[in-house]
């Protein structure tokens, strides 16, 4: 049998640059991490409050790549349009979170097409 592992410690020096660079990317990730429960929990309580069979899948909260994808825009001309609050149906469930309801931008779309 060979010999145990031996547990070495290192020590990082960083300057306080780094240290707020660090600290402030783990702050971005828990507030990512936060808004992501955010959504399953509002997910969930959606799905509990109304049977599956008459829960309207139009009402569907969106990602906003779908949105984009239903838009037929890039992903830059959606995060532009979005940056100018000219996509209907956006819902803030969180700091950072950001969801669009698909009847809403539907609806919006079909009135696109008729001008």
């Amino acid at each position: 049998m060979g010999e145990p592992h031996k547990r070495t410690r290192v020590t990082i020096f960083l300057s306080d640059q780094e240290r707020e660079q660090l600290q402030s990317s783990a702050d971005r990730e828990r507030r990512d991490l936060r808004d992501e429960i955010v959504v399953l929990a509002l997910r969930a309580l959606s799905q509990q409050s109304t049977p599956s069979e008459t829960r309207d899948s139009t009402d569907k909260l969106l990602l906003l790549p779908e949105a984009f994808k239903l838009m037929k825009v890039s992903r830059a001309k959606g995060y532009q349009m979005l940056a100018q609050g000219r996509i209907p149906g956006v819902e803030h469930l969180g700091e950072r979170c950001k969801r669009v309801r698909r009847r809403v931008l539907e609806r919006w779309l079909d009135q696109q097409d008729g001008e």
